[in-house]
């Protein structure tokens, strides 16, 4: 078990990728064309900060919002509710699934969703099939992923490791999370152990950048 919520340098014998501010954020068309300009929406931009925005778009992109993905067809950008088992959570519009996606990523990092309240938290031990049967894709030798043990207060290490099981060994969300905050001016550092209601706290009158220029 690891102590804390930041991904561990190896596991398995494998050196796992530091987190790292990327060349830019790569949006497929539909998430530029149909999730940006909800993001951007007066109304969106009156409710919620900058910071949630922008952590919200890297979390569409990263659930592969394209017309053969299940969270375009349900339109769920964060798949909530969505699971590999079958399960399906089905929202009217595009734009109350991106409410749906702001308000879990709020709620998760403040500890008033449940099920994400602060306090002792423990992510287990896990071999992950798909994993195994992707290893070149994850960089891993096998399937199994550390557990992670800690006093969850909003690290964003610990959202990311439970939103995603790929995220228990690859730094892939938490790089997306420095590089957007990066390119938008914000200039402390990111990590694990960053909390998420200060990254909340970021909003800026400005558009958001998803390259350096």
């Amino acid at each position: 078990m690891v102590n804390g919520f930041e991904t561990p340098e190896t596991y398995g014998g494998r050196k796992i990728p530091k987190a790292r501010v990327n060349s830019s954020i790569h949006m497929n068309r539909y998430v530029k064309k149909e999730i940006l300009p909800i993001l951007e929406s007066p109304s969106i931009k009156k409710k919620y900060t900058k910071g949630i925005r922008m952590i919200a778009l890297v979390f569409a992109i990263k659930e592969g919002y394209t017309p053969k993905s299940k969270s375009y067809r349900t339109k769920n950008p964060g798949n909530i509710g969505n699971t590999d088992s079958g399960a399906t959570n089905q929202i009217k519009t595009l734009k109350q699934g991106v409410e749906k996606l702001l308000n879990y990523i709020k709620g998760a990092g403040e500890g008033t969703k449940s099920g994400w309240s602060y306090g002792p938290k423990t992510i287990p031990q896990y071999f992950s099939n798909e994993i195994d049967r992707n290893r070149k894709n994850y960089q891993r030798p096998d399937g199994c992923l550390p557990g992670y043990t800690g006093n969850y207060q909003g690290q964003l290490g610990f959202y990311v490791k439970r939103y995603a099981t790929g995220a228990r060994v690859l730094n892939n969300g938490i790089s997306g999370i420095k590089t957007i905050f990066k390119f938008n001016g914000y200039t402390p550092t990111i990590d694990g152990n960053t909390l998420l209601p200060d990254l909340f706290k970021y909003n800026p009158n400005t558009k958001i950048k998803t390259s350096k220029r």
